[in-house]
């Protein structure tokens, strides 16, 4: 069962008797129910809190699985793809890039997300070469509503059976007892984004605790899923080095490298309009301090040598506590800042995918069995 309250739920037209529709609405039986026109109409009282505890239930004719929305170059991506049935999250971080992408609007969850699997299925028949990683973390936290949602249960079982995809879900509680008994096949990572505790408690409203996430980990690799790290964005409040050296460490001490999937570093980065949104929401925020500059793609981002200083310290105290045997990558960042931070420079973002395919294939496909091998 969720922890985030849920008081509203509005409802399309002419959805009200599809099948996951009454699902939705049995899991969150205290919640007021309306049938509704339009959602632009819906958000009165104090947007920001009812938007948290407001679910619209409605259709989505296009395709579930699309490619990152990410910078062009010259920052390179990860080729990650995303699944986006569910838009919003309960939680409420002083970063998030949804506050200026999505508003002040419900969380959307798009009912007929049974097409998605079909969808995935085909999407991955046409890179039949390629091992493609799709998460389900980009526009909301993967498992923030679960079980209730019950999306999930679904999804792990069908990547199971799939020759070239891994799912990712991607998140910032500790709603993972219901992982316990469903068959992943090692096909399931569970993600979590890291920030030091001093940070997490200020600007992470309505995540578990640092400690807690790390608890939780230990837990699914016990259940033999794999997992993996995001720190992003890193962020340089006073005294950060020793903060992320000390997280660091407390993750190298709890996880088994071989069971670390990958890790990410990133630095906040977002659009110019964002930045006073995070001002009046967050007034005591500390994010925004220190040397920024518009980038090439014109989003804000920290001086170049702040952040390659901040890359290499994190991806040395990786290296130190887990060795070579974890996968560690850049997050929208130029080829130089690679070479700089991590010693190596990708040549494009397909080499990027390379590098993580060999990794993977080197790591994990004798462990899975004959269908990794076709990878």
């Amino acid at each position: 069962m969720s922890k985030y309250a849920i008081s509203n739920i509005l409802i399309g037209n002419n959805i009200q008797n599809h099948p996951y529709v009454r699902h939705v609405l049995d899991r969150f039986a205290d919640a007021e129910v309306h049938v509704i026109e339009s959602v632009e109409n819906e958000n009165n009282g104090s947007p920001w809190i009812r938007s948290k505890q407001t679910l619209f239930l409605t259709t989505f004719p296009g395709s579930f699985v699309k490619e990152c929305p990410a910078t062009g170059p010259p920052y390179l991506c990860c080729q990650y793809r995303i699944l986006s049935p569910v838009i919003g999250c309960p939680l409420d971080c002083s970063y998030c890039i949804l506050q200026q992408y999505v508003g002040p609007k419900p969380i959307t969850i798009y009912v007929n997300w049974t097409d998605l699997l079909k969808q995935v299925k085909r999407y991955i028949s046409e890179y039949p070469n390629r091992m493609i990683r799709i998460g389900s973390g980009e526009l909301a936290d993967s498992l923030a509503l679960e079980p209730d949602l019950g999306m999930t249960k679904q999804w792990i079982p069908f990547f199971s059976t799939l020759p070239n995809a891994v799912l990712e879900l991607k998140t910032k509680t500790t709603n993972i007892e219901w992982l316990r008994s469903i068959p992943h096949g090692g096909r399931t990572v569970i993600g979590w984004s890291m920030n030091p505790s001093e940070i997490a408690v200020t600007e992470e409203r309505g995540a578990d605790s640092v400690g807690e996430r790390i608890a939780a980990a230990r837990k699914v690799v016990s259940w033999e899923y794999k997992v993996a790290f995001h720190f992003d964005p890193i962020l340089t409040i006073p005294g950060w080095e020793e903060l992320y050296q000390d997280l660091v460490q407390d993750l190298c001490n709890a996880i088994p490298a071989q069971a670390v999937a990958w890790v990410s570093l990133g630095s906040l980065r977002f659009p110019q309009t964002l930045r006073e949104v995070i001002r009046r929401r967050f007034p005591k925020t500390r994010i925004l301090d220190g040397e920024w500059i518009r980038g090439m793609d014109g989003k804000a981002r920290l001086i170049k040598p702040l952040r390659i200083n901040m890359f290499s310290r994190l991806y040395d105290w990786i290296r130190e506590g887990w060795g070579e045997g974890v996968y560690v990558y850049l997050c929208m960042e130029s080829a130089d800042v690679w070479r700089e931070a991590l010693g190596w420079r990708p040549e494009s973002r397909d080499d990027v995918e390379q590098k993580f395919q060999e990794f993977w294939e080197r790591k994990y496909v004798e462990r899975l069995g004959s269908r990794g091998k076709s990878c």
